[in-house]
């Protein structure tokens, strides 16, 4: 999937920002946690992934 911007039709890059900081955040210093509507399936993909 790719996302454009309505505008004007160029791709977008998506980054990940530190809340606090405003700071982009590498991606290998990324971690899921699961959030307020996390059901069964969530709790069970992170764990997953945490065990790896």
């Amino acid at each position: 999937m790719r996302f454009l911007d309505k505008r004007n039709g160029r791709a977008l890059r998506l980054a990940i920002v530190d809340t606090e900081s405003g700071e982009k955040v590498d991606g290998k210093h990324l971690s899921p946690v699961a959030g307020e509507g996390a059901d069964d399936r969530v709790l069970w993909r992170l764990s997953h992934l945490q065990a790896d």
